[in-house]
């Protein structure tokens, strides 16, 4: 029937989605179909209205046998490079082998300068990966942010490849533009199991960006407990400052993390570090939880106390210049006036410099 019909027809022939009866059959995995279509002298490089050809299409669909058959075809070396990239989105890795071993360069770059091996690592797919790297992969090779593959499969979670590649040597404590460390990344994406991984291998603990910002400065700005609790398992320094001489406490204490700042103290953060405006993260936390047009207490109360207690773990000193500014107190207005002054008041002790508050306006 298939003989009779293209008897009076175009092989090449086009339909509303500009494919070919080659396209379809590909697609389809109808191998006796392509085989015939192929031998009468159908083109095998013709793009449809998405840009694919046949064998993206088999490449797509999953069809190993489809994509085999047109490799045995005079294919360029474009279409079999952007029929990888498909395979390996779609974790075809049976068809990523077939690919490279039908001459596909493995370390070909895509629109947005990626090897197959960075596309695979940043979308997690790990099958494809393991294909890859087993067959030669350049693994050196970065994007154009200088994130090594290695970056990315710890920014998607992908353990098996951040695993494979750490067996096949790749640098542990490379940067990207950044400055970023893998364990940076782990840091940044909550990735407590990987940053276990990584210090094991080797990552430094105590890396620093062009901000002198560590991994532990990251996890407890964004309040990843999970990696937090790895790094000072690991025996991060805990008292570490950044630029601006914050330390990672700072950071906890600014965004009220109670858990993060429960964390920090026990691993003996030092809660009178002063910053580089002689802050400490007591001063931080309360600009944070303090708001100029209300007060509520009910947030600065969680981590307030752990910063100042009465047994010597102070966060304000009484007998220093480390008290709670008066014009934190004058900030507080409105609803919960009484409540924020009083509370603070009580958690601080007596202090002439936080006694007075000073007359509002009311509008």
């Amino acid at each position: 029937e298939l003989q009779q019909t293209l008897k009076y027809n175009d092989i090449n022939a086009l339909n509303s989605s500009s494919e070919t009866l080659l396209h379809v059959a590909a697609a389809n995995g109808h191998l006796t179909i392509m085989e015939y279509l192929i031998s009468k002298g159908a083109k095998i490089d013709v793009k449809d209205k998405k840009g694919r050809t046949p064998l993206h299409g088999a490449a797509e669909k999953g069809h190993g046998d489809a994509v085999k058959v047109l490799l045995r075809c005079d294919l360029s070396s474009d279409i079999m490079e952007s029929a990888l990239f498909r395979a390996v989105q779609e974790n075809l890795h049976g068809i990523v082998a077939a690919l490279i071993d039908r001459g596909t360069d493995i370390n070909a770059y895509n629109e947005m300068q990626y090897t197959p091996l960075l596309l695979a690592c940043e979308t997690g797919k790990a099958e494809s990966a393991e294909v890859l790297i087993e067959k030669g992969a350049d693994f050196s090779i970065k994007t154009p942010a200088s994130d090594t593959a290695l970056h990315l499969a710890v920014q998607a979670g992908a353990a098996s490849i951040a695993n494979l590649l750490l067996r096949k040597g790749i640098e542990i404590n490379l940067m990207n533009q950044a400055n970023e460390t893998p364990l940076h990344i782990a840091a940044l994406h909550n990735k407590g199991a990987l940053a276990g991984l990584l210090v094991n291998a080797g990552a430094k603990i105590n890396a620093v960006t062009k901000e002198f910002v560590t991994p532990l400065h990251i996890a407890s700005q964004r309040g990843n407990t999970d990696v937090a609790q790895q790094l000072l398992y690991h025996k991060a320094n805990v008292n570490v400052k950044d630029k601006e001489s914050k330390t990672p406490l700072h950071f906890a204490a600014e965004r009220g993390d109670k858990a993060m700042v429960e964390m920090l103290l026990n691993a003996n953060a030092d809660p009178n570090a002063q910053d580089k405006e002689k802050k400490t993260p007591l001063h931080t936390h309360l600009p944070a939880n303090l708001c100029v047009w209300g007060c509520s207490a009910l947030d600065l109360l969680d981590s307030l106390p752990m910063l100042i207690n009465p047994i010597g773990r102070l966060g304000i000193n009484q007998r220093e210049e480390q008290r709670v500014p008066k014009t934190l107190l004058t900030r507080c207005c409105f609803q919960d006036t009484v409540r924020c002054y009083t509370d603070i008041q009580y958690l601080a002790g007596p202090s002439l410099d936080i006694s007075v508050l000073y007359p509002m306006t009311w509008y």
